[in-house]
């Protein structure tokens, strides 16, 4: 996330996105085709801009420009002829696919390395991929450090089935004209959180088709790499390879870890930590979830499940839990009185979340972890949320544990949903579901919410990004707050509503920029709190900006320290 935009005092419709780096992208023809946003994101394959494309349309087409690494050991042709026909038509069959669960590839093309508009750099050819622009979070970034709970296991199982629906569709030969593919490197960070779309994967340099055969590169993530692989990364793949990735997802969605490297060892490993997890979460079965878990994990890759989807599908039925989570205390409606006091301009950046579930069937007198909704439609009277009772960094995924790295052969000096959800009423309680017939308790909500940008500690301008997640209870909205910890009104909050803020459900990944009016070197606080809808609509029908009285009514959900650095000005907000 980018810290150097603009937003309006309450928030836009539509927020502006990271500001251009003076650097462009294009092919030969036309080098300056895409104007590159932003410090890019650098991975194991390259590194990934959101640009703008421009051309004679009126306004700009947001777009992603990956340019990717050469190799360790490239030769001088790189990229050669071979490896450019494979990404055309990689990019023809992604194209063909169309899937709602990968990410779109538009084209591939050669061009000179990122350079100031009309000045192209000197330095070796590079091959970009460009394709769509994904809003949301990674998987790793709304799971990663804390392990599943009760308002959350059913959702992260959800997840993990929507992963699955995508592998599903990816293998089939014949959804792609005779020619199914392996994505071959499934895992937290690859899985982006898309607000109408759900998980969708998004990182398609590891795709091959099945019949390719020998990898030369050997790419693979350890933790999610199954054992026939880390033996010998250049082997052909098959799908039994993908589904262990998954199985070793779901790990990663229940315990907000990466699992260890494959080995004989793992059941071990990780069976009491699964049935831990799984009881503080209320799991009606935890030995049924483990075992089911552990399944997809085995060594012998003819003895997994080989029907991911069903594995999925079963995952998320096994995630009933037969508790109810504890309701928050509840709140005074009355309006507070308003402090006369500077306000702070809120608005946000970030993903979107909250993909509904499938509700399934349950015992009478359980309660499923959370709404659960299928994958072609929402039911969910509170929004479906990702919740965090503190903020926790996601993990990094360093080689040998999540990161990708890649093998070197021997001769060298030793790598879906259906359509956009329409919305239908939640069965009440003690109704009978249409699928089964059988009865239904609705789960009471617990509050909570979770900071993940900016990170702690970290420096911000006078204008800084803040997004994150949160699950609210009915009648409950958010408000985010800031203090200068060094002035003097130490204790002074001051409010503002983030985007979004009448619409609770879409709260579950919200977003919002922060004003740090102070000077380099002050340290900030910035909090958030889940506040009463009825109160802040008073407010704001008022005309007024709520005040710290207003995060005092209500429950502080997470706060993070942050001190100022130069840069910036008090206009980027407005």
């Amino acid at each position: 996330m980018e810290s150097d935009t603009s937003a309006a005092t309450e928030g836009p419709g539509m927020l502006p996105g990271p500001r251009p780096n003076g650097l462009f992208a294009g092919p030969i023809d036309a080098p300056d085709r895409f104007e590159l946003l932003g410090d890019g994101r650098r991975g194991g394959e390259g590194t990934t801009w959101r640009a703008s494309y421009h051309g004679e349309l009126r306004s700009a087409v947001p777009l992603a420009v990956k340019a990717l690494h050469r190799p360790d050991g490239a030769d001088e042709d790189w990229p050669s002829a071979d490896v450019l026909q494979r990404w055309k038509d990689r990019t023809v069959l992604l194209q063909h696919l169309h899937l709602p669960r990968l990410v779109w590839l538009n084209e591939v093309f050669v061009g000179a390395p990122p350079h100031p508009e009309g000045r192209e750099s000197d330095g070796p050819p590079v091959p970009y991929l460009v394709m769509e622009w994904l809003e949301g979070l990674t998987l790793a970034e709304l799971a990663g450090g804390e392990p599943a709970g009760a308002a959350t296991v059913g959702q992260r199982m959800q997840y993990v089935h929507e992963a699955a629906e995508a592998l599903q569709q990816l293998h089939a030969a014949s959804r792609s004209a005779g020619n199914p593919s392996l994505h071959r490197d499934v895992k937290p960070g690859n899985c982006m959180v898309h607000p109408a779309r759900g998980v969708v994967l998004i990182d398609v340099g590891g795709i091959r088709t099945a019949a390719d055969g020998y990898d030369p590169a050997g790419m693979h993530t350890p933790a999610y790499t199954a054992p026939e692989i880390l033996r010998n990364p250049y082997r052909a793949r098959e799908d039994s390879g993908d589904w262990y990735a998954l199985g070793a997802l779901a790990v990663f969605c229940l315990l907000g870890a990466d699992p260890p490297p494959a080995g004989a060892a793992l059941p071990d490993l990780l069976a009491p930590r699964i049935r831990a997890v799984a009881r503080t979460a209320g799991v009606t079965d935890p030995d049924a979830l483990a075992a089911h878990v552990l399944a997809m994990l085995r060594s012998d890759p003819a003895s997994r499940p080989a029907d991911g989807l069903e594995w999925a599908a079963q995952l998320r039925r096994l995630a009933v839990t037969g508790r109810v989570a504890p309701t928050v205390r509840p709140r005074s409606r009355r309006w507070p009185t308003l402090a006369a006091a500077s306000a702070v301009a809120l608005a946000g950046l970030g993903g979107g979340v909250a993909v509904a579930a499938p509700w399934i069937s349950v015992e009478p007198g359980t309660t499923v972890a959370e709404p659960i909704v299928s994958s072609g439609a929402t039911a969910s009277p509170a929004p479906a949320v990702l919740p965090s009772v503190a903020s926790v960094a996601a993990p990094s995924h360093s080689p040998g544990v999540g990161g990708t790295v890649e093998s070197r052969p021997p001769t060298a000096s030793s790598r879906v949903t259906a359509p956009p959800a329409v919305e239908q009423p939640a069965p009440s309680a003690g109704a009978t579901t249409p699928e089964t017939g059988a009865t239904s308790t609705a789960a009471i909500v617990t509050t909570t919410g979770k900071i993940i940008t900016p990170a702690a500690g970290s420096g911000v301008q006078k204008c800084a990004f803040v997004t994150g997640t949160a699950r609210l209870a009915a009648g409950e909205t958010l408000v985010l707050a800031v203090r200068n910890l060094d002035n003097d009104e130490p204790d002074e909050w001051y409010v503002q509503y983030p985007h979004g803020w009448e619409d609770p459900s879409a709260l579950s990944s919200w977003e919002g920029v922060e004003y740090f009016p102070g000077a380099v070197g002050q340290h900030y606080e910035i909090g958030l709190f889940a506040v009463d809808l009825d109160a802040a609509k008073t407010a704001h029908a008022a005309g007024d900006r709520p005040s710290d009285a207003l995060a005092d009514t209500g429950t502080k959900l997470a706060t993070r320290k942050v001190v100022q650095v130069a840069g910036g000005s008090g206009s980027d907000c407005d």
